[in-house]
């Protein structure tokens, strides 16, 4: 009878229905995934690596790299430069090439024929990324591989968060995997009050991405030999802040001339460039107020600052403030000889004269 009883399910006590029982098998489930543990982190530790530069001083080994520039400033040229320069024996690097015509590609096939960078304008679909990624994950081949997109609107929608959000989810998916990538994108066409270029699309590819630089052209578009700097917006390593290059963009140069041209410029002097630039952006903003002061200053004479700035106030003359801005800064104290349009002296009674130099106008 007792053992009757005791078998009998009716008679049996049965857990209280609380409502922890949902929570605890949850937090249970995400315990199981706890990396912070001694085991854990010896089996990470022997994954790890030190910090590799697949670009150098720019994108590293096992981290995904956005890279913004307007178009034809040279993200490519500088990309595949970057990458011959770089020690990657152990990886497979694939260069999936979706923005080139029949012509531009042959040419870089030419250039990359006896290196380890392996370059596919077919044999993948773009829109098919996220099956190459889930490939290489499952494969386990994601930690020797090397991917550089180019450019990828032609991956994804940069325009449409939701789709950017898909495509920042499954790089990270790569990159856990021990996966490297770099992606080449466009800038806005407009710039920031300060005349920086702008990131184009959504924020996600910057938000998401360990690592993200937009390229500034430092000289004039037009210049025969081209400066540029990458300038880092976001990174999560020792990556360079800034790095400065220069390449022959001149007329009638082919896209191997040109890459053989890059060279690596010194910060110093990639900044005394920058200036120089501005300094001529500047002058050519004020070209007409300059020439009008010139043309009152007679040679070898002084006149009064005070009269050069409120003489001769007639409706599309500068104004003063104009004219008194000009005269500080194309005096002797210019940074460029080339810019010095007069000298300037205080005088005895206090206020400023001028006097025009012997720089010819420009």
């Amino acid at each position: 009878m007792i053992d009757l009883i005791l078998n009998d399910p009716s008679t049996q006590s049965k857990p209280a229905d609380d409502g922890l029982k949902p929570i605890a098998n949850t937090l249970s489930k995400l315990m199981i995934n706890n990396i912070a543990t001694y085991e854990s982190i010896i089996e990470r530790k022997k994954l790890c690596r030190e910090a590799i530069f697949v670009l150098p001083q720019i994108a590293l080994l096992g981290q995904s790299t956005v890279i913004f520039a307007a178009p034809n400033t040279g993200k490519t040229l500088l990309s595949i430069w970057l990458l011959l320069r770089a020690e990657l024996s152990d990886c497979n690097v694939l260069y999936l090439n979706a923005d080139d015509g029949f012509e531009g590609a042959t040419e870089k096939a030419m250039v990359l024929e006896d290196t380890d960078i392996c370059m596919l304008t077919e044999g993948f679909d773009a829109k098919e990324f996220p099956l190459i990624i889930e490939g290489l994950v499952s494969d386990e081949e994601a930690r020797n591989t090397v991917l550089l997109l180019d450019t990828v609107k032609k991956f994804t929608s940069v325009m449409n968060k939701t789709q950017a959000a898909e495509f920042t989810r499954i790089v990270r998916k790569f990159t856990q995997a021990g996966g490297t990538l770099i992606a080449l994108a466009h800038t806005n066409k407009h710039v920031d009050g300060d005349g920086n270029r702008v990131m184009g699309g959504t924020s996600d590819l910057n938000d998401d991405f360990d690592c993200s630089y937009i390229i500034e052209l430092d000289t004039p578009f037009d210049a025969a030999v081209r400066q540029v700097t990458f300038r880092a917006q976001k990174t999560r390593g020792p990556n360079k802040q800034k790095v400065s290059f220069s390449y022959d963009a001149g007329d009638g140069k082919t896209w191997t001339q040109r890459l053989k041209s890059v060279g690596l410029v010194d910060g110093g002097q990639a900044e005394g460039v920058l200036r120089a630039n501005e300094a001529r952006k500047s002058f050519d903003d004020d070209r007409g107020v300059i020439e009008y002061l010139l043309g009152r200053l007679p040679a070898d004479e002084e006149v009064s600052g005070s009269s050069l700035a409120r003489d001769d106030m007639s409706a599309g003359k500068p104004s003063r403030r104009e004219r008194e801005r000009v005269l500080e800064g194309y005096d002797q104290s210019h940074e460029f000889p080339e810019y010095r349009y007069w000298t300037s002296q205080r005088m005895p009674k206090g206020g400023t004269s001028y006097r025009s130099s012997d720089n010819s106008f420009r």
